[in-house]
């Protein structure tokens, strides 16, 4: 790269360093070609934007990952889940998020299959008055519907969560397409009861 140059004498190599001033002409030639190829790449990034971004993640901090993005929600978070095997896998950290969901007043409402625990959610982790108007939960017959993961829908993106120890992983998808493909379903089914 020219910062450095050398000499031979009694066949030793001598080294000796070339002036400061290469270093700066050496960094201001790739300053001048990243900012010429710039434009080439703000076409390419503006050219995915269209297309849904897909998250995975793997093991219980993934997880975690996960439901910490939907604590970014501006808006109402619709779910699918099973509330017993939540609390089962996750008993610590849902102190944590759901106090985090109540102090961002984040509305939610649930899909549930009817269980002795899950009845018992909405006072365990929405503890005030105030605090439980922002949640509706809806328990939905055990043996009809078994959720071993959990969906989560949001502004445009649809979470997954798997709810079994054996497979902890997390999707999450940023598309509006598949959002609104998603969401009807939730209604169709919240209001069928």
């Amino acid at each position: 790269k020219g910062f450095v140059s050398y000499y031979l004498h009694n066949k030793l190599k001598y080294y000796s360093a070339e002036s400061p001033k290469k270093f700066v002409y050496y960094l201001e030639d790739k300053l001048f070609a990243a900012k010429n190829i710039l434009p080439e790449l703000m076409l390419l990034a503006q050219s995915d934007a269209n297309r849904p971004k897909i998250h995975f993640f793997e093991g219980i901090e993934g997880v975690k990952t996960v439901f910490q993005e939907t604590l970014e929600s501006k808006g109402e978070i619709l779910g699918y889940t099973d509330l017993k095997l939540l609390q089962e896998i996750f008993p610590a950290f849902l102190e944590y998020y759901f106090d985090q969901i109540v102090e961002k007043n984040i509305k939610t409402r649930l899909l549930s299959p009817n269980s002795e625990e899950s009845l018992k959610f909405r006072d365990k982790y929405y503890k005030t008055e105030k605090a439980k108007e922002l949640v509706e939960i809806l328990f939905i017959n055990p043996k009809e519907f078994v959720f071993k993961n959990q969906l989560l829908i949001y502004e445009n993106k649809l979470a997954m969560i798997s709810l079994t120890q054996e497979e902890l992983i997390g999707v999450l998808i940023e598309s509006e397409t598949i959002a609104d493909l998603t969401t009807p379903q939730f209604y169709r089914l919240y209001y069928k009861g």
